[in-house]
């Protein structure tokens, strides 16, 4: 059962790691429903688009203008050190999930004309946030997982992530199938909206492990430039970030049209 006691800001003792093992768990299983029905790159996000009346060219652009937002982890990295990772992380998730749900009202206040570029605003300002609190919540994620461990436990995550997010994409999918419109996108919108919140209370519970001067000033490389050389030192990553590129790049080409071709061109259901 999840406790939620006051947060730790100390070195943690064994039980208390077990207990943020387990804590993460629970983060990323309630994650899943809130990232499946507002992710960007979903079919319940390309739908809503849709029902707005953006045209199907301008969908691909959101989803270029979400990605592009990465590059504010060449900076955000910074405030790792410079900020409570605690009150970066839930603070800024926070924000970042209200703007995202804003996206649900646009229809209501904004003119046909004007929704495209409201919307590419919202989700800017949306992702710009996540990446802000990315670097701090991986280091957070770290920390807490032993090395020899490490393997087992994100399998074990993944899959629970795997298994939520598939029930979670099937029964909105059912959903909308069942109340076209606005207005089911707007439950959807609510059920994301209850499951993100629920990430971050489940979060601001998990104990999180404090470095020592020593140990921060040891791991610390000198310098912005010498932080980003360190991976790139090892052949293992070298190949590993070519191979990822690549990947990405022939993903990425076709996958901002592929939903808006299965529900607009194939006529296919949500489900």
């Amino acid at each position: 059962m999840l406790s939620f006691r006051p947060p730790l800001d100390r070195p943690l003792r064994r039980p208390e790691y077990i207990r943020a093992m387990r804590d993460m768990l629970f983060v990323g299983g309630f994650a899943m429903p809130y990232g499946t029905i507002v992710g960007v790159a979903g079919p319940i996000f390309a739908g809503l688009m849709l029902q707005m009346g953006i045209e199907k060219a301008a969908i691909g652009l959101i989803l270029s203008f979400a990605q592009i937002t990465g590059l504010v982890q060449m900076v955000s990295f910074r405030l790792t050190d410079m900020v409570h990772p605690r009150k970066l992380v839930i603070g800024v998730g926070t924000i970042e999930i209200l703007m995202t749900i804003v996206v649900i009202t646009v229809p209501l206040w904004v003119p046909v004309e004007w929704r495209f570029p409201v919307v590419v605003v919202l989700i800017i300002l949306a992702w710009s946030a996540a990446q802000t609190h990315v670097p701090t919540f991986n280091s957070w994620f770290a920390s807490i997982i032993p090395a020899d461990l490490r393997g087992r436990y994100i399998s074990k995550r993944t899959f629970i992530q795997y298994v939520v997010g598939i029930a979670a994409s099937l029964i909105a999918g059912r959903f909308i199938d069942l109340v076209p419109g606005l207005l089911g996108f707007a439950a959807l919108y609510g059920v994301a909206l209850v499951f993100g919140l629920a990430t971050y209370w489940v979060l601001y519970a998990t104990p999180l492990p404090q470095l020592s001067s020593t140990e921060l000033a040891d791991a610390a490389p000198e310098s912005h430039f010498g932080r980003l050389m360190v991976p790139i030192r090892n052949p293992e990553y070298r190949r590993f970030i070519t191979f990822n590129i690549v990947w990405t790049l022939v993903i990425a080409m076709p996958g901002p049209y592929y939903n808006v071709f299965m529900i607009d061109g194939l006529k296919l259901s949500y489900s």
